[in-house]
């Protein structure tokens, strides 16, 4: 299956996917995606136009003091605050944990270092993200997860439909119980292609013009 592992709706502040882009997207590739929104609305909507048809998950962008971190298949959003007590609540939960965007020096809340105590906490690494500036950060990022035994997933960080489906992770399973075992055993592979810089005007604009 491919998975698009970040897409952010309207319901995340810089964002103007709607959900009715995405469930039609879902449903015309019958491809998968992961809503990391810090509400469960998009999703739930996204969701119910689905109506089964395509796999969807849930998961949470979440800021910490070291950086974003993103946990998958989630039940409920999980606060932002220390790393380790954030991490603990998305494994006690059930999710898997994932650092989306590390080393990206052009986005103050990407992990600019992980450490060896992070690490072990760690289950995945984003190693491709179509909305990094440069792909610099994506090449250390994939190098950072074979040196350290990571499971590496990809995603688009659509924030417009015109970039839904640019990253895939590929991985055999449709359930989340089977996707996360795939996770733990790092049988997963990334497909995609960064997107051009002018997509980050949108972003700007919404974030900082837009009501």
């Amino acid at each position: 299956m491919l998975i698009d592992f970040h897409v952010h709706t309207i319901y995340s502040k810089d964002s103007i996917l709607n959900p009715e882009d995405v469930a039609k997207f879902c449903l015309r590739t019958g491809r998968s995606v992961t809503i990391v929104d810090s509400t469960k609305k998009g999703y739930e909507k996204i969701k119910r136009m689905l109506r089964g048809h395509v796999p969807l998950f849930y998961g949470c962008e979440v800021k910490t003091n070291l950086g974003e971190v993103v946990g998958y298949f989630l039940n409920n959003p999980v606060r932002e605050g220390n790393f380790f007590e954030v991490v603990e609540e998305i494994k006690d939960s059930g999710g898997v944990v994932s650092v989306p965007h590390p080393f990206d020096f052009f986005r103050r809340e990407s992990m600019k270092k992980i450490s060896k105590s992070m690490v072990k906490k760690i289950d995945c690494i984003e190693v491709l993200n179509s909305r990094s500036l440069f792909g610099i950060s994506n090449i250390v990022s994939s190098k950072f997860a074979k040196e350290n035994k990571l499971a590496c997933v990809g995603g688009s960080d659509a924030h417009t439909k015109y970039e839904l489906g640019n990253c895939y992770t590929v991985i055999d399973g449709r359930t989340e119980d089977k996707i996360i075992r795939e996770i733990k055993r790092k049988r997963t592979k990334v497909i995609g292609r960064q997107n051009l810089p002018l997509v980050h005007l949108v972003t700007i604009a919404k974030k900082y013009l837009l009501p």
